[in-house]
């Protein structure tokens, strides 16, 4: 089995793929969203767990933006919550230099999130990075591509972050924990980005949409998620996190070549931003299923640009899974003339999307 599972995090992500035997699957946790994702839908999803099968073999936390983070904090502090956790992979403070944490004994000092969950890893007593020999996941800049093999048959190919993206955050950590909203004490949450909906009503509107030159997304922290690909029973998943799209790009064509990538499913990079979809990426795809985590808030996500370029760049569209029906995603399905294949949650699952992969090679929601 491969099941692939998002849970209701808002404007952010918090994702579990699960894959082998049904009974008893290995498990791979990436973000937690929201710290309210933690309490009301992630610490119920893993009590269901028989307890001698509770485990995460990776937990994966690929950045510092406070709707990755904040629910992956709430679960490493949650220490009265028994769960063994087989590896974390993390860049913390000491990563962003090429450097490695010291061991669990040491005390670290926790002004902002980042360096609190370093403290709540330590304090666990997980396997940090192990699978990096406890150094930055990232890909050298002259190095080969980067394939981990994980139990059960999983390959995962690092797409990012690399060195120089983790570097360039070193110098302005704190200052950009500040804009992502990780603020000590708790924080407050920033201001929210107004976006101008835009609604296609015809082919042309959404290709001019899909051709509108927009900015690249040059922000420090996403530069610094970790983005990989799991390979699994022939199958191919791209987690994109909120990575950098030129990094991606880069690293798609290290791994696969120039020729389009099929892909069985996209978790699509940073909510659907135009800033990171953009044309060039989707043109080096050929995406079966693509997987859209946001309900809009705060920033407008998914940017109409981002939807034109999965839904137009395509030999083949496959369909657009969102995981919550809200005003920046709803109206994808009204537009009937445009004949887009989107799917929506049931009005009492908002949040949630759990797909599984079937043995006939498609992609169904449950």
């Amino acid at each position: 089995m491969l099941r692939v599972t998002a849970f209701p995090a808002r404007e952010g992500d918090c994702l579990a793929i699960e894959y082998g035997d049904a009974s008893n699957p290995f498990r791979i946790l990436i973000d937690g969203g929201r710290a309210q994702t933690y309490q009301d839908y992630l610490k119920p999803w893993l009590a269901k767990i028989p307890p001698e099968q509770r485990r995460l073999d990776l937990f994966v936390i690929t950045h510092i933006d406070r709707d990755h983070i904040d629910g992956a904090l709430k679960l490493a502090q949650d220490s009265d919550f028994a769960l063994h956790v087989c590896d974390v992979w993390f860049n913390g403070w000491y990563h962003l230099s090429g450097n490695r944490p010291p061991g669990p004994q040491i005390a670290v000092l926790a002004p902002r999130a980042g360096e609190a969950l370093t403290k709540a890893i330590m304090a666990r007593g997980w396997a940090w990075n192990e699978a990096f020999d406890r150094g930055a996941i990232a890909i050298g800049d002259a190095s080969p591509p980067v394939t981990k093999a994980l139990p059960g048959g999983a390959n995962i190919r690092l797409l990012s972050p690399d060195m120089a993206k983790l570097a360039a955050l070193e110098a302005v950590w704190e200052r950009e924990c500040r804009r992502a909203g990780l603020l000590p004490g708790g924080g407050r949450v920033l201001g929210p980005r107004q976006q101008q909906l835009a609604r296609p009503e015809t082919i042309e509107t959404l290709q001019a949409l899909a051709d509108r030159k927009t900015d690249v997304d040059s922000g420090l922290p996403n530069g610094t998620s970790i983005a990989f690909i799991l390979e699994y029973d022939g199958r191919k998943i791209l987690f994109a996190a909120d990575a950098h799209p030129d990094r991606l790009l880069a690293s798609l064509r290290a791994h696969y070549g120039s020729e389009p990538l099929r892909l069985d499913l996209l978790k699509v990079p940073h909510h659907g931003s135009r800033a990171n979809v953009t044309k060039m990426l989707c043109q080096s795809l050929d995406v079966c299923a693509a997987l859209i985590s946001t309900n809009g808030d705060m920033f407008g996500h998914p940017d109409a640009e981002a939807v034109a370029r999965l839904a137009l760049t395509q030999r083949d569209p496959g369909r657009i899974h969102f995981n919550y029906s809200s005003k920046t995603t709803k109206f994808w399905g009204e537009l009937s003339n445009l004949r887009l294949d989107v799917s929506y949650p049931k009005p009492d699952e908002q949040g949630w999307c759990v797909l599984e992969f079937c043995e006939d090679g498609t992609v169904q929601r449950l």
